[in-house]
């Protein structure tokens, strides 16, 4: 909430202050943290061997997978959410407000809030649901022969096309 490190939670991990001299300085999301060395110029090509000056190039400040996938896909104002199935299952938004205690409270990649929910083994939950709410239904839609046909995801993905988002 405030940009800086729980300095309470600190001294209880190490109350001999060597942990506190080892964590990064929490910087905020547009600002610059270094440039590139002339070093990784030229081992990443941008500079020739024999080149002993460059351009400046900034190296800005890291997010995270989720951050990231809300940029990506235009999850940019409050209000949006982005739901992420796979291995986890989440789902998370822009928020102007820090969330309730109910979710996690990450920064979202621009320096507002990202409220996130995270459920571990979602793969698991999406089959399950797959082989509850479809396998051993017959289907004419998709089956050539209206023969009882056991249903893929791509199967499931196919027939969801067919909705337009929202809530059901």
């Amino acid at each position: 909430k405030s940009g800086q490190y729980n300095e309470r939670l600190i001294s209880i991990i190490d109350p001999s202050g060597r942990y506190e001299k080892s964590i990064p300085k929490i910087l905020n999301p547009l600002d610059i943290c270094g440039y590139l060395s002339l070093q990784w110029m030229h081992k990443i090509g941008l500079l020739r061997k024999e080149e002993k000056t460059g351009l400046l190039i900034p190296i800005s400040v890291g997010s995270g997978d989720n951050m990231c996938s809300a940029l990506g896909v235009g999850c940019v104002q409050p209000g949006m959410a982005v739901i992420s199935l796979g291995t986890s299952g989440t789902i998370f938004g822009v928020s102007h407000s820090p969330p309730s205690s109910e979710v996690a409270p990450f920064a979202d990649a621009t320096g507002r809030y990202l409220p996130l929910v995270c459920i571990m083994s979602c793969t698991a939950v999406l089959n399950s649901v797959l082989e509850s709410f479809f396998n051993g239904k017959e289907n004419v839609e998709i089956c050539e022969d209206s023969e009882t046909k056991k249903w893929t995801h791509h199967d499931a993905t196919e027939l969801a096309k067919n909705y337009p988002p929202g809530c059901y």
